[in-house]
């Protein structure tokens, strides 16, 4: 009878008091057939923390957070772009042409045939009727698949650095 000796030696340590997880379908578990779990000693509540400070991000391009279309009204916004993406040195990597199609305030949303990844810093030179373009500078928000292989890409205005590889794209889009 070793079955006996071992089932009391596991109700005497507590182990028979736990049921089984439910088995089957339509099984539920009830917490009132189950025993209580052990109380935990409770740390002396204390202050919470100061949350930990966001890691350093590109000091010239902060993020600017969250889009909130009720506090900028978007606009519509038909312009051909030439736009590049800043490589890792903050250097404009190989110019594609897009169309913009709404703009505010903070942010700007184009349509292109080329995928842009998320906080990817974006030069956009905005060719108008004038006859030289205005170039914004900022950082992808969002990039969603829209249809026919283009990509709408929303992103967020931010102030210019100065960089020479900067102002070179910007005099040759000049041209």
């Amino acid at each position: 009878m070793a079955s006996d000796g071992s089932n009391a030696a596991r109700a005497s340590t507590g182990w028979m008091t736990v049921p089984p997880p439910p088995t089957g379908p339509g099984k539920v578990f009830r917490p009132e057939t189950a025993s209580p779990a052990p109380s935990r000693p409770r740390a002396p509540e204390t202050e919470a923390p100061a949350p930990p400070e966001p890691p350093e991000a590109i000091p010239h391009a902060p993020r600017s957070g969250t889009f909130h279309p009720d506090g900028d009204a978007l606009r519509k916004f038909e312009a051909e772009l030439d736009v590049a993406e800043l490589d890792d040195r903050d250097r404009p990597s190989s110019t594609w042409s897009a169309r913009a199609r709404s703009i505010c305030r903070s942010s700007m949303a184009f349509q292109s045939r080329r995928m842009c990844y998320v906080d990817r810093m974006i030069v956009a030179a905005v060719h108008l009727i004038d006859d030289k373009p205005v170039t914004l500078f900022g950082r992808v928000r969002a990039c969603e698949y829209e249809s026919e292989g283009q990509y709408r890409v929303e992103m967020d205005l931010v102030p210019m650095p100065e960089s020479k590889a900067l102002t070179d794209w910007i005099e040759a889009r000049l041209k």
